[in-house]
Parts: structure tokens; sequence; C-alpha cells
């Protein structure tokens, strides 16, 4: 196991088993899901998930996270219809996208807001803890 220390003084640790991209700040597919004829097989990308949680309480990580927003007045108007291509699963901090009728992707985040949290909200939960460091 090699390890080092970041600019701020915090040592670090890479482990052998983690991938390049678990380095980055981008949200990772935690999975996806394709519907077969009769039923559904579903993939799981377990390393994702284990690098999240392994990663919680590194000092200087960078957390995500994603807040559907409200519908806008045209899209009010338009009666546009967000539903059916994304899921938001708060409790579990994971967004689901439908890219067509068939294939499901998961993304799982530190935090997911759905459109009815508050900026007040949002900010309590993102912003503060970093704001009062």
């Amino acid at each position: 196991m090699a390890s080092g220390t970041y600019r701020n003084g915090a040592t670090k640790a890479a482990k052998l088993d983690r991938t390049l991209s678990s380095t980055y700040a981008t949200p990772k597919p935690a999975g996806k899901s394709r519907l077969a004829g009769s039923g559904a097989a579903i993939r799981r990308n377990s390393s994702a998930v284990t690098v999240a949680k392994d990663d919680a309480h590194v000092p200087g990580r960078v957390r995500v996270a994603v807040r559907l927003r409200p519908r806008n007045s045209e899209e009010l108007v338009a009666d546009a219809d967000f539903a059916d291509c994304v899921e938001l699963q708060p409790e579990l901090k994971r967004l689901k996208l439908r890219k067509n009728n068939w294939e499901l992707e998961t993304y799982e985040f530190d935090e997911v807001f759905t459109e009815s949290a508050s900026q007040k909200r949002v900010y309590e939960v993102v912003a503060k803890p970093v704001v009062e460091v």
C-alpha cells in the first residue's frame, strides 16, 4: 500500500484495488439496469459504492450533490413531463436516469435533493459545513 501527503498536510493512502476513475469528483454510475422480455437483468458496479463509502471522511475530499431543479414557467405551460426520464432516490442518495425506454443509468451522490428542496435546505446541507470550517 502506497501513501503520501496532500498539500494541506493530510495523509493519503492509495488502495491497490482503487480505479483511476474513483479519484475524480464526478458522479459515477452505480449500476445499470436493462429490461429484458420476461424481467429485469441488473448489473451492479460494487466498486463505485465501496470507494464512495471509504472516502466519505477523507480530509479535502470533494463532495458532490445534485438537485432536480423546479420546472420553469415554459415547462409548466408546455406540461413537460420529466418524471419518466429522471427518478430521484434521496434516501439512497441516488439518481436514476432513463436514457431510453429500456436502459437506466444509476448515479450515486453525497446528497440528492428533490425539486421541492429549498435554497435554504441545500445551503444548510451542502455549503454551510464548508463555510463554517
